[in-house]
């Protein structure tokens, strides 16, 4: 087993168990809210970084070999990916502030980040997101009313 399926299943095992053995929702809203400009600008840069790299990682995996117009095609397919979130400072900045705001809302307290920041990047682009905001509340909710294990 190479070094990174030994790390993506220890990560998973933690997660698993801190999840099983949490006795409270973790309450995303105040960590968020509480956390300093340049944490909230590190967590922006961490996710940028990932989703591309991920993205560019898996289109390379999949990379079709058949002719060089499924080649150019995938290509494309990875550029526009990786457009798509690369944010400058400023995008950056804006999808802070909008975080800030949709969490200001307590109802979105224990929608995880990742969750927020999707929605938060969806309205600055002029996307209704209050159906999928009410989705992510209603799993939250149900989520926040299991029993401890």
């Amino acid at each position: 087993m190479n070094a990174l399926k030994i790390l993506y299943v220890t990560s998973l095992l933690f997660l698993f168990t801190s999840v099983v053995s949490a006795e409270e929702k973790f309450d995303f809203g105040e960590q968020w809210t509480k956390a300093a400009v340049s944490e909230k600008m590190f967590f922006m840069q961490g996710y940028q970084t990932g989703y591309i790299v991920g993205a560019m990682n898996a289109t390379k995996h999949f990379m079709p070999t058949k002719s060089e117009e499924e080649k150019e095609a995938a290509f494309k397919k990875a550029s526009m990916i990786y457009n798509e979130r690369r944010f400058g400072n400023d995008m950056i900045v804006n999808i802070v502030l909008m975080m800030d705001k949709l969490y200001a809302d307590p109802a979105n307290r224990y929608i995880d980040k990742g969750f927020i920041m999707e929605l938060a990047i969806d309205k600055l682009r002029g996307k209704s997101i209050e159906e999928d905001l009410a989705l992510h509340r209603k799993a939250a909710e149900e989520e926040e009313t299991k029993p401890a294990k």
